[in-house]
Formats: C-alpha cells, structure tokens, sequence
C-alpha cells in the first residue's frame, strides 16, 4: 500500500486537512503536527479526523512532541508516535539550517568559522566549574552605636571638661558564623521549583487557549461545515424526431435555419488483394446417353424441341432430348385399330453421375398437361448407360459473395485508418457517411470453375465528409426544442443521432442525410426556487417535499457533518444533484 507523509501548519484547519487526505492517492498517510497546533487543541476536531479517514478508507498516524496532543489523539483511537522514526516510513526531506556548534563553558566564541585545534588552544580561557564555587557571603557592617550625649551640665555649658584618662579595652575577637553552603540539592530544588511555577503558568495558559480555540471552532463549524446534499431522479419522457440535415464542406459554421453542419472533405483511394478457401462442389464426371422412343397417343402431332425434359418414373431423374421431333399423332388401321404415332430421339442425362443409369422404362414430359401427359410420353427398351461420377472443389457464387464482402471490411479499415490520421481535433467520420467508388473487383477464378483456392483484388475510392459532433448535436438539440415545450429541458447528454438515406454530392461537396434524433427530455427545475424552499428542513421533511413534486421520481438527503439535522439556511452550501 502506498505511503505518504504530510506535515501541517500549526495553524491548519481540519477543513484544510481533510481536503489533503481526499487529494492524496495514499492509503497510509502520516500527519507531522508541531506542539501547539490547532488541530491538537480539541478533541472534537480529532474525533472529525478520525471519522473522515474511516470515510475515506485511509490508514492515518501522528507524529507530534506535544504529550497532550498525543494523549487526546490517542482517546480518540488514533495511533500516535513522538517521533517520526518510530513509524519506520520515508521521511520527507527537510531543508537542512547550520547550526552553530555549542560552546561549553569557559570558552568564548570569536569567529562564526570553526576553530582550528591549534586556534582552539590558542583562544582558549581556562575552565572555572562554577558548580564548585563557594558562595560569596555578604557581611553586614557593624556599625557602633553613637555615644549618648551627656547631660548638659554647667561643665559642658562653656567650660571645657578635663579630659579622663582613656582606658584601653580588651577587644573580644569576634568569632564569624560559617553561612551554608549552596550546594547541588539546593541549586536542584531551587530549579525544580522555577519550573514546576512556569509548567503550572504554561498549564493555565494553554487551557485558556483551547477553551478559546474550542469556543471559535464552534462557532466556525456552526457557520461553514454544515451543508446537505440532494440526490434526486428525474421524470423524463423519450423523444423521437426526424430532422433533414447537410453537411457541406462549403459552409463556414452552423446555419441552424438551413440545418447545415460545416465539414471538411476527405478521399482516400485503397486496393487489396485478398486469398479465400473454395467451398463449392461440382460433379465433372460423364452424364449418362441413351435413345428413347416417343409414343403420342392423341390424334395430333406433338412437336418437342431440344432439350425437352423427361423425368424417369422409378428414379426421378431427368433426361434431356438432343434434338427437336415431331411425333406424328395416332391413326386407325385397316383392322380398325388405334395404332398409336411414334418417333426415337437421342437423350442425355441433365447432370453427370452414376446415378442417371438407369434401366428401360417409362418416362413422363415435365412441360406438358397431366392430361396430354398419359397421351404422349417416352419409352426406353435398352438402359441409360455411361453415366460416372468425378466430384472436384469449384468456386461458388457464395465464394464471391463472401470474399467480396471481407475484402471490403478491410479495405473500408484501411480508409478509416488514413482518415483518422488526418483529422483535426474535435472532428469524426461516421461509417453510415462513407461512399464507396468501386474502381476494381476480380476474383482470379471465375464463377463454377474448378479450383480449390482463389484471390479477390478489390480498389475502392472512399469520399467523406468529416463533421464535429457537438454541432450536430446543437443543431438537433435547438431543432428539437423549437418542436417541444417550453418548460421542457432536452437532455443534452441522452441525445442519440443516427444516420439515414445518405447522399453525398462530390460535386457540391456536401452529404444530405435524414438524421434521427432520439433522447429524453425532463420538465425545467428552477433549483435557486427548490433551494430556498429546501432550506430549514429536516431529513424527512427535505425528501417529503420532493417527492411531491411532479418532475421528481425519487430523491434522498444527506447532511455532513454528522451532527447537522436540517437544510443549512446558506443556500450555497446545498448541492444539487440530478440523474435521469
């Protein structure tokens, strides 16, 4: 399954977000989202990602360093990783920004170039562990307390007192208090606390911003993400007209009162030789001779021409006379007899074959009347003999047909071929607008011979007249609208035109063809009208309302997202959706 992995925005929308997910062709996607981001701030708006990644039957994972981001994604069902080497899928690359190297303590950065080992040593400052310096302890001065001021007494009043002997006083050595030490239990507390402040700070404030971002989002989604989708099937009724058209390679655009469809003018000259298998049969063996005897028993003379036909009356099969006779009608004799009239001719059976030998026997004149055929027919006293049978393949009349027709197809595919080579862009040949010139047609063997395979050599000159199909369709669908109602609406997309009666004139380089035109038409919806009478509505009162409607067979609502239960009032976020 395909991989692929988005970073966000801190800022993204889950609207922008989803709209990535549907874009992608991947079924495993990746989110990258920065601590902070707006997407991880509420829990609604992960419990929508989820939903809408289960819609699009996508796999999706987070990768973020922000621990409550995880820990809400996590709630939801999502999986989440801290880091993107976890999920073990291509990372995407990312520009790479210098970093300056860190410079430990006690060192001084000079030059935004790296030092050389000899630079370092040379630029080097001597490494103090302030960790393990003491403390400085800052003494209060002692300050003495000033002598009280003696009373005034007559001495201090202008008589200058005798000075006292001063005594010198032992000073106490003071002994310093040793202050405590700062050490690294103190330095870690003191930090601990700092942070545990600044965490708590940071807690207050982020609450306060996702009870902010929650309360916007809100009101965001309550105004844009609502929207209602409307599927409704439309009654339609089927049309069928007749139309004249010309497509004339004269005319420089549609002529919608003259129903003219410019065009352009194609020839293309082909021949082809093609080889067939014969499929006929023909006997080539002897046919069978004999004499036969004409008996007339009428009064009359009975003339026969040639190839008069007798049909043998065991067999069935016909014999044909090699010459004309007159048989000489029936007379009465001395006695008083009816002595009937009689004549021989030569016969030869019609086919060749064994079969036609047949023995003596009476035999009955096809042509005649049943009634002259009891008078007048034919007698042999000697069998029909030398008949033989020889069955050879020949070229049958089907043989030509066939051939002539498949060396066509592939002829007529080359034409088209050549055809679509040169056409421009938008334009189309319809097969029913092709003419056919036959120049030659031969087959190298001729009807009945004997062969058992042959070739057909075709050369055909194909004229058409190439047109663009859109125009056509405007022309018939403007056609058909003049002859309709008002209110109705031609479905454009269900017209079907086919080709009749064509006739091309390669003199006035035009094809007059009737075309027929057939396709559906429905009853025309003011949708601005249904929207705002759609709007404030629930499910079943949406779908009620519109099945009411005499242009509506059936229709079916649906709103998104999940918790909206109405047709949102902001007619620009209803779709209409129409199929026939």
């Amino acid at each position: 399954m395909e991989e692929e992995v988005i970073y966000l925005e801190s800022d993204e929308e889950i609207t922008s977000i989803v709209d990535r997910l549907k874009t992608t062709p991947a079924g495993v996607v990746t989110l990258v989202i920065p601590k902070r981001a707006t997407i991880l701030q509420s829990i609604v708006n992960l419990k929508l990602l989820k939903k809408q990644t289960t819609r699009l039957n996508k796999e999706i994972a987070i990768v973020t360093g922000d621990r409550m981001g995880r820990n809400l994604a996590a709630q939801v069902g999502l999986t989440v990783y801290q880091k993107i080497d976890q999920r073990r899928i291509p990372k995407k690359k990312k520009p790479l920004l210098k970093k300056h190297p860190e410079v430990p303590l006690g060192y001084k950065r000079t030059s935004k170039k790296p030092l050389t080992v000899f630079e370092k040593d040379k630029k080097r400052v001597p490494f103090v562990d302030l960790s393990l310096r003491k403390p400085r302890i800052e003494r209060k001065p002692q300050t003495t307390p000033p002598p009280k001021e003696a009373p005034s007494t007559f001495t201090t009043q202008g008589v200058k007192a005798e000075p006292k002997p001063q005594v010198e006083a032992k000073e106490t050595p003071k002994v310093p208090k040793k202050p405590k030490k700062a050490g690294p239990s103190f330095l870690k507390t003191k930090a601990l606390e700092t942070k545990e402040f600044f965490s708590k700070l940071n807690l207050k404030i982020l609450g306060g911003f996702v009870a902010l971002s929650l309360i916007i989002l809100a009101f965001v989604a309550f105004l844009i993400l609502p929207s209602a989708n409307v599927e409704a099937s439309l009654n339609t009724e089927e049309i069928d007209y007749k139309l004249g058209i010309t497509i004339s390679a004269q005319a420089a655009e549609v002529n919608f009162e003259k129903s003219i469809v410019p065009g352009k003018l194609f020839e293309s000259t082909q021949e082809i030789e093609e080889n067939f298998e014969a499929s006929g049969k023909r006997d080539i063996g002897n046919k069978a001779t004999g004499t036969m005897t004409i008996i007339n028993n009428s009064g009359d003379e009975q003339p026969l021409l040639v190839n008069t036909q007798f049909k043998d009356n065991k067999t069935g099969k016909v014999f044909l006379t090699n010459s004309g006779v007159v048989v000489p009608g029936a007379t009465v004799d001395s006695k008083g007899k009816k002595v009937a009239g009689q004549t021989t001719v030569g016969v030869t059976a019609k086919d060749p074959g064994k079969d036609y030998n047949v023995k003596e026997g009476q035999f009955t004149i096809i042509k005649l009347s049943p009634s002259n055929q009891k008078l007048v027919y034919g007698v042999t006293e000697e069998a029909i003999s030398g008949g033989s049978t020889n069955i050879v393949s020949v070229v049958s009349e089907d043989d030509l047909k066939k051939a002539k027709s498949e060396t066509l197809k592939k002829i007529l595919a080359l034409a088209k071929e050549e055809f679509s080579n040169q056409l421009e862009e938008g334009y189309e040949i319809n097969d029913g607008l092709i003419e056919k010139q036959t120049l030659s047609a031969r087959p190298s063997v001729a009807r009945d011979q004997q062969a058992s395979k042959f070739s057909y050599f075709l050369k055909v000159k194909f004229i058409t007249i190439a047109y663009k199909q859109e125009q056509v369709k405007q022309l018939a669908k403007e056609k058909v609208e003049n002859l309709t109602s008002k209110n109705k609406k031609i479905l454009e997309d269900t017209l079907q035109i086919t080709y009749h009666k064509s006739k091309l004139d390669t003199k006035k380089e035009q094809i007059k063809s009737t075309a027929k035109i057939k396709g559906k038409a429905t009853e025309k919806i003011n949708e601005a009208n249904l929207k705002l009478e759609l709007k404030g509505r629930n499910k079943e009162e949406a779908e009620s309302y519109l099945k009411s409607l005499a242009e509506i067979n059936d229709a079916e609502v649906s709103f998104w997202p999940f918790w909206v239960k109405s047709v949102p009032s902001n007619i620009g976020r209803i779709k209409l959706d129409f199929s026939y």
